[in-house]
């Protein structure tokens, strides 16, 4: 039976409505946001929690072990941008730490798949490099926020699947 994904992706800390735009951020490169990201698998995934995965114009079946999310971000022609997080006991840290796919925590052999997580927050997360000046609003330096739903198919994480936020205008001080 096929499965359908739905991810989501909701800004906990850092930004906020104006007007008419869906989020404004203003970083002065030391604030962060934080952003909490789920999936659900419509129907619920078997008790036996056997899911397999087909990409898209391949013939291959891989099964699914777990998933896993990561937070990137793009400019509005997709082009990356980079982000950081801080850990939460060194806020002042010396470099920053790029984002990598972070499975589910390890559950016992007796857990089933149904059980395992499904939400993730990435905290105190921040653009690398400033990004828009004067605290001027430029259209061109609309930003996306993206989450990834990965797979793990045995030692390999693919992706299966994205949620791009809506436009998000960052601004910094000059």
């Amino acid at each position: 039976t096929p499965l359908e994904l739905d991810i989501q992706g909701k800004f906990e800390k850092g930004f906020f409505r104006d007007g008419n735009k869906w989020a404004t951020c203003a970083f002065y490169r030391r604030f962060f946001f934080d952003m909490t990201c789920s999936y659900t698998l419509s129907p619920v995934m078997p008790a036996d929690g056997g899911i397999q995965f087909v990409p898209q114009g391949a013939s291959e079946v891989y099964n699914v072990r777990e998933f896993a999310m990561t937070l990137s971000a793009t400019t509005q022609g997709r082009v990356p941008v980079k982000l950081a997080q801080y850990p939460i006991n060194k806020p002042k840290p010396l470099e920053f730490i790029p984002f990598s796919p972070v499975p589910d925590k390890p559950q016992p052999k007796s857990a089933s798949k149904v059980d395992l997580p499904k939400e993730h927050t990435f905290e105190r997360i921040q653009f690398r490099f400033p990004v828009t000046n004067n605290r001027k609003y430029d259209p061109k330096k609309q930003y996306r926020i993206v989450v990834d739903l990965l797979a793990d198919i045995g030692g390999e994480f693919i992706k299966i699947g994205e949620r791009r936020s809506p436009k998000v205008v960052v601004l910094s001080r000059t």
